[in-house]
């Protein structure tokens, strides 16, 4: 019995040291965080603010996402998240999502609640090939359309954000 109990010991020693150096409390490190801010400013995306999370830890091989810290009050506008995709290492799109503040309860049978908001989104690959990097989408209780970026600014201006503080 006092050898199991050894060997049991040892075991769990083992694999304890072994996540410990693999670093099991998250994933990699995020790519394009606060690093790249400085080349989003020059394509007059928003940058990451120095005070927001990184909330998808697990997932930073391809995507990274930061929302701001701690609780947020829904009822007001705010700039909820913003998520970087960037397969096979390269950099492909990144997305911020605004809330109004405004919501409702969703018609469907398991009921919920959703929220008016905004989409912007930059694809790097559509700037390489020359064509318009942006994509915006508003959501709404009547529904969703696709918007210019102009048409979503002046959108966000309105719930008193703006997209480039």
């Amino acid at each position: 019995m006092l050898v199991i109990v050894n060997r049991m010991t040892w075991f769990v020693l083992v694999v304890a040291v072994a996540l410990a150096i693999a670093g099991c409390g998250g994933g990699p490190k995020p790519k394009y965080g606060l690093d790249f801010n400085g080349q989003r400013a020059q394509k007059k995306i928003p940058a990451i603010p120095n005070d927001w999370v990184n909330y998808n830890t697990f997932n930073n091989a391809n995507e990274a996402a930061w929302r701001p810290p701690g609780i947020v009050d829904y009822s007001k506008p705010y700039h909820a998240r913003k998520s970087v995709r960037y397969y096979g290492g390269t950099i492909t799109d990144e997305m911020d999502v605004y809330y109004s503040g405004k919501s409702w309860s969703m018609k469907s049978a398991d009921g919920g609640t959703d929220w008016e908001s905004i989409v912007v989104s930059y694809s790097y690959e559509d700037e390489q090939k020359g064509r318009d990097p942006w994509t915006c989408g508003y959501h709404g209780e009547a529904g969703g359309k696709d918007l210019t970026l102009d048409e979503a600014e002046t959108m966000l201006k309105s719930w008193g954000i703006n997209r480039l503080p």
